[in-house]
């Protein structure tokens, strides 16, 4: 697998790669978004605001790297959960946005 191994790493790996625009939305994640009504401006802002990296072991792996859970704020202050897949491939390091929901 090529992707982070620790969730700290996984956290800068997902920063880094998200303020580079280096995410890709999957289908799942746009048909969470809007079922529950959040946008990549959520996506974007539970990472900035980050504290808490987890791995996420039932996610699919699709992109041969490793999945996580960050916890953070959304765009109103309330805690929620992005699920991720942190991946490498030749443009470098790269975020697969997996879904999104409320933090529980």
């Amino acid at each position: 697998m090529r992707g982070p191994k620790t969730p700290s790493d996984a956290l800068v790996w997902v920063r880094e790669a998200m303020a580079a625009g280096r995410y890709v939305p999957d289908p799942h994640f746009e048909k969470r978004c809007r079922q529950r009504h959040y946008s990549i401006f959520d996506a974007k802002r539970i990472v900035a605001t980050a504290k808490t990296c987890a791995p996420y072991p039932e996610a699919r792996i699709l992109a041969n790297g490793t999945c996580w859970r960050v916890l953070g704020q959304d765009s109103n202050g309330d805690m929620a959960a992005l699920g991720v897949e942190a991946f490498l491939d030749s443009f470098g390091r790269q975020v697969l946005l997996i879904t999104i929901m409320e933090a529980t």
